[in-house]
């Protein structure tokens, strides 16, 4: 397509000069100054959605946070990694789970995850339970997206 463009405006200059002749010696009548071609533009198809999450192990997904400015401050130059179990989604609801040796929580929520109950255990005892709103930045909105656009597997215990 641009070799055509460029080829057509080469015509079009190569006979433009001040004289308003033909080589004869005749005159020509004026033309109006050719308008420039303009490009067609291709409809690109949606982007496919990616994942949030910034590493898969075990059956583990890990998220990173953003560093604050404080951090920043105080030297920190990386972001701790997260590592969510995704325990599914029973009648609509999407459960995804922290474990940290005998501390574990469960997060869950509804579409469209505009707030998550937090339960939290500690030895298999149930010791709190929140309902916070999981703004559009958290961690916990990523995590819940990825469960939601099916970019997750339900976790299960290695055999190993």
């Amino acid at each position: 397509m641009k070799k055509i463009m460029i080829a057509l405006a080469v015509v079009l200059l190569a006979g433009c000069s001040d004289d308003k002749s033909t080589s004869t010696g005749k005159p020509v009548a004026e033309v109006a100054p050719a308008q420039p071609v303009a490009a067609i533009e291709v409809p690109k198809a949606p982007a496919a959605p990616i994942h949030n999450y910034s590493l898969e192990e075990d059956g583990e997904y890990g998220y990173e946070g953003a560093i604050s400015e404080n951090d920043k401050n105080n030297g920190v130059a990386a972001s701790k990694v997260l590592m969510f179990r995704y325990l599914g989604e029973k009648n609509g609801v999407y459960t995804v789970q922290i474990k940290d040796g005998n501390v574990s929580q469960l997060t869950s929520c509804k579409a469209p995850c505009d707030f998550v109950k937090n339960k939290k255990y500690f030895a298999g005892q149930l010791v709190g339970t929140e309902t916070i709103r999981a703004g559009d930045t958290s961690i916990i909105h990523a995590v819940l997206e990825d469960a939601q656009n099916g970019f997750l597997k339900p976790y299960q215990v290695s055999t190993r």
